[in-house]
């Protein structure tokens, strides 16, 4: 996900973009601007960041009720987890990139780009 920055980076604070505004529809105007910046942000980085990961969730909690795991304590969570990524391998995306993880008893035995 991209840092957040106004543009101008300087946000009001640059008079050549937020000159003294001639009139209450100019001030709202400028006031609306960097609030609309921020919703955009948060619409297209940071909401979408959160369905992805929601959707990741839903696919390991999918995997692990499909191979029928007893969960009773946090132990359990730790050998279900263990159990599934030994059996069918872990996917994790950073920065656009996609890696593949093995997992032996728990141990991470090797990571590779796909």
């Amino acid at each position: 996900m991209d840092n957040f920055t106004f543009s101008p980076s300087d946000g009001f604070l640059n008079t050549d973009s937020y000159p003294d505004p001639a009139s209450g529809t100019a001030a709202r105007t400028q006031l609306q601007s960097l609030h609309t910046q921020t919703r955009d942000f948060l619409n297209e980085q940071v909401v979408s960041t959160i369905n992805e990961m929601q959707g990741t969730i839903s696919t390991l909690t999918q995997n692990l009720s499909d191979a029928n795991l007893e969960i009773t304590s946090l132990r359990n969570q730790i050998e279900a987890f263990s159990t599934l990524f030994t059996t069918s391998g872990l996917r994790l995306v950073v920065d656009d990139v996609t890696y593949a993880i093995t997992v032996n008893e728990g141990n991470v035995v090797a990571t590779e780009v796909v």
